[in-house]
């Protein structure tokens, strides 16, 4: 979880549709308690440190720890200005690097560009692209189409193509350009409104979308 103070005025529950909210929880209100108290330490400790928080939900196969997730944020956030993004790891996507990663920001360019459409006098877009620097929105681009799309990136050459392939390589000065640039999105969104990501089966995550 990612907060800051957001620019983003608050939005009832009928705005809340793109979280399908539809079945109530039960027996579930120590675990939404916790949830909840995670949520608000990230957002008062943002404006002294900028720290983020990791929370980890196991259980059972079934149990419905996905469901929980979902709806557990979508009640939480309900009084609040944000962005939640969910990316599903696949196990047969094992052995693809950053796989896990551009199914997750994938849902999260989606999100920011709903919440423009909802809100279009807050030009969240272009203030995030103005965050970020070109090697940037050079890097995460290649690796991410949807934030290309997203920023409305001009496409790169046939030459600058071929590098971004070695986004996907091994090499540690390359995975921390990786790094260093998504960190750097999520900043530049967080300055809109809390951000809230979400990995689902964290169990069969690639290698490099772990670090």
């Amino acid at each position: 979880m990612v907060s800051s103070n957001s620019t983003i005025d608050r939005r009832d529950s009928a705005s809340l549709d793109h979280w399908n909210r539809n079945t109530h929880m039960y027996g579930r209100d120590f675990e939404l308690s916790s949830l909840s108290a995670a949520f608000s330490r990230t957002i008062a400790r943002y404006a002294t440190d900028a720290k983020s928080e990791v929370v980890l939900v196991s259980g059972m196969s079934g149990t419905g720890k996905t469901f929980f997730v979902k709806n557990g944020m979508a009640e939480i956030m309900s009084s609040s200005s944000g962005f939640y993004a969910s990316g599903k790891c696949a196990q047969l996507e094992q052995n693809h690097p950053y796989s896990c990663v551009v199914d997750l920001f994938t849902s999260l360019c989606n999100r920011v560009s709903e919440e423009e459409k909802e809100m279009p006098s807050c030009k969240i877009r272009s203030g995030i692209r103005q965050s970020l620097q070109a090697d940037d929105c050079f890097i995460l681009s290649g690796l991410i189409p949807k934030i290309g799309e997203m920023l409305d990136l001009s496409t790169t050459s046939t030459t600058d193509s071929q590098n971004n392939e070695n986004l996907h390589s091994s090499g540690k000065e390359q995975h921390a350009c990786v790094l260093r640039s998504l960190r750097r999105f999520v900043r530049a969104v967080a300055s809109w409104g809390t951000v809230v990501l979400f990995l689902d089966d964290l169990q069969w995550i690639d290698e490099a979308s772990l670090d």
